[in-house]
């Protein structure tokens, strides 16, 4: 396994722990403020941190076609 994908899979595991720790947050701050966190910053994240992600695994299978093919 090549160090891109170690850090993908690691920046995968740290996203999906990150969101489970949020949905334990959430079920016990219900206030406005965790309202305002959750409009102005944790949806943004939700929004963005997936399509990065992706981006990086797409740029890790390019950068190891590359490295095979020369």
């Amino acid at each position: 396994m090549s160090r891109m994908r170690d850090l993908h899979a690691e920046a995968r595991a740290e996203w999906s722990r990150l969101q489970e720790c949020w949905e334990e947050a959430r079920s016990q701050w219900q206030d406005d403020v965790a309202d305002e966190f959750e409009r102005h910053r944790w949806r943004a994240w939700e929004e963005r941190v997936p399509v990065f992600l992706d981006a990086l695994e797409k740029l890790e299978e390019i950068t190891s076609r590359a490295l095979r093919e020369t």
